[in-house]
């Protein structure tokens, strides 16, 4: 069997018992009942950016700001320019 070199591998493990859009009651009020269900997507999606090599950023518009919050708040939900650009920078193919 053939493997690809270490570094070509990620692992991202979600356990959804323990993920909480709103830990410590930070979010009182903030999300409807039905928009809670789906808080897993953008959590998913700001992690795989992660397994990517993309750090946090203080862009509070980017996909990896640091606080969940941001998707329900800002509807963000997917990666912005500059990230795309930065997996660019880390040898992966533009998506254009």
């Amino acid at each position: 069997m053939t493997t690809a070199p270490r570094s070509h591998y990620r692992e991202i493990t979600f356990n959804i018992h323990e993920m909480d859009p709103c830990p410590r009651g930070t979010c009182t009020g903030l999300f409807p009942p039905a928009s809670a269900r789906h808080h897993n997507v953008p959590t998913a999606a700001h992690e795989i950016g992660h397994a990517l090599g993309l750090d946090h950023t203080t862009d509070m518009g980017a996909l990896e700001f640091m606080d969940i919050r941001n998707f329900f708040i800002r509807g963000v939900v997917g990666p912005t320019a500059d990230e795309i650009n930065g997996l660019v920078a880390l040898g992966y193919s533009s998506c254009n």
